[in-house]
């Protein structure tokens, strides 16, 4: 695809997120996605991978960083969604959540939340690893900790990265602070989550507890 037409689409989600935010997020059976239920991220359209993983970095096991599935069949781990602000039971557009990935295997990092992970060099190279639980982690900026769900249409969604305090530690969320997460091929031809021009269009697809048992991880 061309990079207009994703900018279109962004354009387009953040319209949509502007007019319905509060609405709620819905997954692939067109059910509200709710706080205490696991998903896998799905890739909507012909994306030519899966759903997103866990992987290490550099030929190294560790740290783990979040990227997708080399495989269409494959769903990859499925995430779980908590609110910073809301007492509702169900996700919302726009709404400040933290994603945490459902491992078996801690080898790597006893908690697995999202967190973006900066780089001296362009947003394209900011991405998405894990780590420690920001409600527990006090030597880490917990604003590289939060993320959104935007809404494009047919229960399709882009996640953002919105970081939800100023420079002065002040709450701050406003769309221009967000910018979409997309994949990004590497020189090892894995494809990570990182901060792209191109966002990466998904659907949330809910998982029982026979299903995450069978998904035990080893990495």
């Amino acid at each position: 695809m061309y990079p207009m037409f994703y900018f279109l689409l962004a354009l387009t989600a953040v319209i949509a997120a502007t007019t319905n935010a509060g609405a709620p997020i819905r997954d692939t059976d067109g059910d509200t996605i709710e706080f205490d239920s696991y998903y896998y991220v799905l890739p909507v359209g012909k994306s030519q991978g899966g759903g997103l993983t866990l992987s290490g970095r550099d030929g190294r096991r560790c740290p783990l960083d979040v990227v997708q599935t080399s495989s269409k069949r494959d769903k990859g781990l499925p995430v779980k969604f908590s609110s910073l602000r809301s007492r509702a039971g169900v996700v919302t557009e726009s709404e400040d959540l933290q994603i945490v990935v459902d491992v078996r295997d801690r080898t790597c990092a006893r908690s697995t939340y999202w967190w973006i992970k900066e780089s001296e060099e362009s947003w394209e190279d900011w991405t998405v690893t894990v780590g420690p639980n920001p409600n527990e982690s006090r030597k880490q900026d917990s604003s590289k900790s939060v993320f959104q769900i935007h809404a494009f249409r047919y229960n399709y969604y882009f996640l953002a990265y919105c970081p939800s305090y100023d420079d002065e530690g002040n709450s701050k969320v406003t769309s221009d602070r967000c910018r979409y997460l997309g994949i990004l091929e590497d020189e090892e031809g894995v494809r990570r989550l990182t901060l792209d021009a191109q966002p990466f269009m998904v659907r949330f697809d809910r998982t029982d507890g026979r299903e995450r048992s069978s998904k035990a991880m080893s990495v």
